[in-house]
């Protein structure tokens, strides 16, 4: 099963039952296509409106979704589509509630579950061996860089981490180029940002434009 072969846990993992959570009942996306490995990371499989909906990580499953069409639309359709991806959240179980609900510290609700969840990612990015790495969202971006060699070396606030240029970083040994992305409630305000979405959008399309590797 997919699942198993990336190294995201099984339905049966009880690291978290402690914790109050549901197992992990959402599959991992992944899609063959050229030789360009992308790997996308978010937050958590929590949505607010009708959380059942969400049988896939970030509903890739559902060209239609909002976010899909978003991820679409930022990269491009048609390279998109072509590229090898694989998607995965950094906290796997499916939460009672979104962490983004509690608008003081979200980030204080997923950490003890990414105390679990992190070997997982360390091992889907291991066995997935990315080219290029985006994290979707502040909460997802710090909590990255608790797996991340270089983390003393990247800004936590994505103030300050979003440049809209990718880095050189290491996880685990495996070495590929990494950049946090705005997530797509952000992305619409963030006015503040300028001139370093533009050049965001150029760096995606110039990555999505090799079909090679990096590394």
């Amino acid at each position: 099963m997919l699942r198993e072969s990336m190294g995201y846990p099984s339905t049966e993992c009880k690291l978290c039952e402690c914790l109050g959570a549901c197992k992990p009942q959402i599959e991992p996306y992944f899609q063959q296509g050229n030789e360009l490995r992308f790997m996308i990371v978010g937050q958590d499989p929590a949505i607010y409106d009708k959380p059942n909906r969400v049988k896939v990580v970030l509903m890739l499953d559902q060209p239609n979704s909002q976010l899909s069409r978003w991820l679409r639309g930022m990269i491009s359709k048609d390279k998109f589509d072509k590229l090898t991806l694989y998607a995965t959240n950094t906290v796997k179980c499916l939460l009672n509630k979104p962490p983004s609900s509690d608008k003081k510290d979200g980030l204080k609700i997923l950490r003890p579950y990414f105390k679990n969840c992190k070997r997982y990612l360390i091992e889907e990015i291991t066995l997935f061996k990315p080219d290029y790495l985006i994290t979707l969202g502040e909460p997802a971006h710090i909590l990255f860089l608790d797996i991340c060699q270089e983390k003393k070396m990247i800004k936590r606030s994505m103030k300050d981490a979003f440049t809209g240029d990718f880095i050189n970083v290491n996880v685990n040994g495996t070495k590929f180029k990494y950049s946090p992305c705005l997530h797509i409630s952000t992305y619409r305000v963030a006015d503040t940002y300028g001139k370093r979405i533009d050049l965001y959008k150029e760096q995606l399309s110039a990555i999505v434009n090799t079909e090679k590797k990096v590394y």
